[in-house]
C-alpha cells in the first residue's frame, strides 16, 4: 500500500470573530448616522447676537432682551464639502474592516497591525477634533467601536485566531 501525499495540503484559514464583525458594523453604521445629522440636524448657531428692543424691567433694570439665535446644519453653514470630512470616520471604519479581514485570512500579516493604528487614530481624531471643530466628540465612538473590534480580531499578543475554531 502506497500513501497518497497530497502536494498542496489546504489549512483552514483562522477566522476574525463575529462580535469583530459587529462592532465594524456598528461603526460604520454611526459613521452613516453622522453624514445624515451632518445634512439634517441644525448644530451650529449663527454668528452675532440680536437684541431686541424691550421695556426695562423694573428688578434687573435690563433694556433688552437675547433673541434665540437660528441654528443651521453644518451643511448650510460650511457647505458640501464638509460632507467629506465627516465621512472620515465611515471610510476609515470600512478601511479597519478591510484590514481585519486580510489579517484574519492569513493574506496580509501586518494588516493586525495596520488596523490598530487606523482605529486608533480615529480615536486620536475625534479626541483632537473635539477641541477643534464641532463634530469631533461625535467621532469617538466609532474609534471606540473600530479598537474594541481590534482586541476581539487582532490582539495586541499577536495571536492569530484558532484555525480549528469556529467564529464566536
Amino acid at each position: 500500500m502506497t500513501a497518497q501525499i497530497d502536494p498542496k495540503p489546504t489549512l483552514p484559514t483562522p477566522r476574525v470573530d463575529r462580535t469583530a464583525w459587529v462592532l465594524v458594523g456598528a461603526a460604520l453604521a454611526w459613521g452613516l448616522i453622522l453624514l445624515v445629522l451632518a445634512a439634517v440636524l441644525p448644530i451650529v448657531t449663527v454668528q452675532g447676537s440680536v437684541v431686541a428692543p424691550a421695556t426695562p424691567s423694573s428688578s434687573t433694570g435690563n433694556t433688552g432682551a437675547l433673541v434665540g439665535l437660528p441654528r443651521v446644519t453644518l451643511v448650510q453653514h460650511d457647505g458640501y464639502g464638509v460632507l467629506l470630512l465627516v465621512a472620515l470616520p465611515t471610510v476609515l471604519s470600512l478601511l479597519v474592516g478591510l484590514l481585519l479581514w486580510l489579517w484574519g485570512t492569513g493574506r496580509f500579516t501586518a494588516a493586525g497591525a495596520a488596523a490598530w493604528i487606523v482605529a486608533g487614530a480615529v480615536l486620536a481624531g475625534g479626541i483632537v477634533g473635539f477641541v477643534t471643530f464641532l463634530i469631533g466628540i461625535a467621532v469617538v465612538p466609532t474609534g471606540v467601536l473600530l479598537l474594541c473590534a481590534c482586541v476581539r480580531a487582532a490582539p495586541l499578543s499577536g495571536s492569530r485566531p484558532s484555525a480549528g475554531h469556529p467564529s464566536r
